[in-house]
């Protein structure tokens, strides 16, 4: 429920801007007629700088957060040490992944599994998946998943 109540927090706050204006105009009108409607929604406005704007920007500012969290990972993921991970250098010279071992650590180069027919390759920042870099294993099998 929670979750649902900060997903869906701008929409919340939006719907009860419009109902607070939509009852000031009303209030308005009903008391002093269109000068009342005029005065209400300028009331309003000013109410909502002050009270509600505030909210729309915690909003604004979680959520831009949010994308830039997301920018600087996927950078992160394709650029490693100044170089493109998204493919291969010329001058690399590509081995075959070796098989995973029973036992012992995982090493670099060594396959971390199959996932839908895909080999996720060890590597020092993460995994691999053809060649692109992944953060790890399960970066890796929801980017497989969304390709298939």
């Amino acid at each position: 429920m929670g979750r649902f109540l900060v997903s869906s927090y701008s929409a919340i706050i939006e719907i009860a801007l419009w109902v607070f204006f939509i009852g000031a105009a009303v209030a308005g009108g009903y008391a002093n007629g269109l000068p009342g409607v005029i005065v209400a929604l300028v009331t309003a406005f000013l109410f909502s700088i002050f009270f509600i704007a505030p909210f729309m920007m915690v909003d604004d500012i979680r959520k831009s957060v949010a994308r830039l969290e997301a920018l600087k990972k996927s950078e992160a993921i394709s650029y490693v040490g100044g170089q493109d991970m998204t493919a291969p250098q010329k001058s690399e010279v590509l081995s075959s992944p070796q098989p995973k071992r029973s036992s012992g650590p995982v090493l670099v180069g060594d396959r971390i599994k199959s996932y839908k027919g895909k080999e996720i390759i060890k590597e020092e920042d993460g995994v691999s998946v053809d060649g692109k870099l992944y953060s790890n294993v399960l970066a890796a099998e929801r980017a497989i998943s969304e390709s298939a």
